[in-house]
């Protein structure tokens, strides 16, 4: 339990000096508008991936864990995940990049019109699993109760880390089945999915 108390100490200490570091860049507005953005990019992907996690229990637990998703999908903020967008000179298709819960085995796929694309690309990928660690260290904060019961699961929920052997995943227990990942697909002027694999999503 001194453990555990710990880890959760630990975070809240990160996340009270993060903020006060954000303090002397930007406006209390500004903040708002960022952990807005955050709920928005990521907030479905990374509970998402917190209730599939819970759901691999043991039976032995499936009460407890049973209460326990039926609280976190409360406080997923929104339906859908937002998505950054990448736009080429060849081609008024513009390419959505977004996070999904996928299999542990998911690796992104997606052609682009040109190799010198790929460095803004790998950027927005970057941007996008920056904001789901900071999402879930602001969901920590938020919902300090709920957070504790999670983590008193499961240490693993502690931090959300990205897969170094494929840098577009992240995970919460390595040993898990469901990953969160980037997703790509192209849209037309319209905003309508001209390419979309639904079968890679869970």
């Amino acid at each position: 339990m001194q453990k555990k108390s710990a880890i959760n100490d630990s975070v809240s200490q990160k996340i009270d000096e993060l903020r006060e570091r954000s303090k002397e860049k930007f406006s209390e507005k500004e903040i708002d508008s960022f952990i807005t953005m955050g709920k928005q990019l990521a907030g479905k992907a990374v509970l998402s991936l917190v209730i599939k996690c819970l759901g691999e229990s043991p039976d032995a637990d499936r009460i407890r864990i049973k209460k326990l998703i039926k609280k976190v999908k409360k406080r997923i903020p929104y339906d859908y995940s937002g998505f950054v967008q990448c736009g080429f000179k060849e081609t008024p298709m513009l390419l959505n990049v977004s996070l999904s819960v996928v299999g542990a085995d998911y690796r992104t796929d997606i052609d682009i019109p040109h190799a010198s694309y790929a460095k803004d690309l790998f950027n927005k990928y970057d941007f996008l699993k920056s904001t789901a660690r900071a999402y879930w260290r602001q969901f920590a904060e938020e919902n300090p109760a709920l957070f504790k019961s999670i983590c008193g699961y499961s240490d693993e929920f502690n931090e959300l880390h990205i897969d170094y052997e494929n840098p577009t995943l992240m995970y919460f227990d390595q040993k898990s089945k469901y990953r969160i990942g980037i997703f790509c697909y192209y849209v037309d002027s319209n905003g309508h999915a001209f390419y979309k694999k639904k079968k890679d999503l869970i």
